[in-house]
């Protein structure tokens, strides 16, 4: 990464840290991900230039959302593209939630360094979800995230994302578990359009 600048401007959340109400805007003059294999040179799988991305993370009741844009030109294997863009939208996620998970990733941290805050086991995981499903499905979380590109002036795009449309009862999640009960109250999307068939 070169040319690394930001500004934030957010509130904080009580009993979270680096997550509250507000805007940021970072910028990136550029970045580069090599692959080396073993006795060769460097071979260079992506170059950016000019990455630009504004975050908005909004507030209400009991739950976060969060709208990240990027935009940025450059290399991504053999193609050269125009323009790249891509925007995500996480909406409605239980703050109580987000307490929880930050609390592992911390006391994971303590127990064993950066390596096991950032990878916790599948067993915690997996207890952690079940945990704060009833109030994670409660809210009615979505998430969609789309990827836009114009490569030698042909523009295409690909969208997709899920959406919990109702609730589980508290009868759903005692009887089958909270993923049956997210699988039946949700819908998941997927659309993508393009000019160019070499994209």
């Amino acid at each position: 990464f070169k040319g690394m600048g930001g500004t934030f401007n957010y509130t904080m959340v009580d009993g979270l840290w680096g997550i509250g109400p507000g805007k940021t805007r970072m910028q990136l003059a550029s970045a580069q991900v090599t692959n080396q294999k073993a006795g060769g040179q460097p071979e260079v799988v992506m170059d950016l230039q000019g990455i630009a991305s504004d975050s908005t993370i909004t507030a209400e009741a009991k739950t976060l959302s969060l709208n990240t844009q990027m935009q940025g030109t450059g290399r991504i294997g053999p193609l050269t593209f125009d323009s790249l863009g891509y925007e995500q939208n996480m909406q409605r996620l239980d703050v109580e939630v987000l307490r929880s998970f930050q609390q592992m990733v911390l006391a994971n941290y303590k127990a064993g360094g950066l390596n096991q805050a950032l990878s916790p086991s599948p067993e915690q995981a997996t207890e952690l979800l079940a945990k704060n499903a009833p109030l994670l499905l409660q809210a009615l979380p979505a998430y969609q995230v789309k990827f836009k590109a114009t490569y030698q002036g042909n523009a295409g795009e690909l969208e997709y994302g899920v959406s919990v449309l109702k609730a589980p009862t508290a009868e759903q999640l005692a009887g089958n578990g909270w993923m049956p009960a997210l699988i039946q109250g949700s819908a998941i999307n997927a659309s993508g359009t393009t000019a160019n068939a070499s994209l």
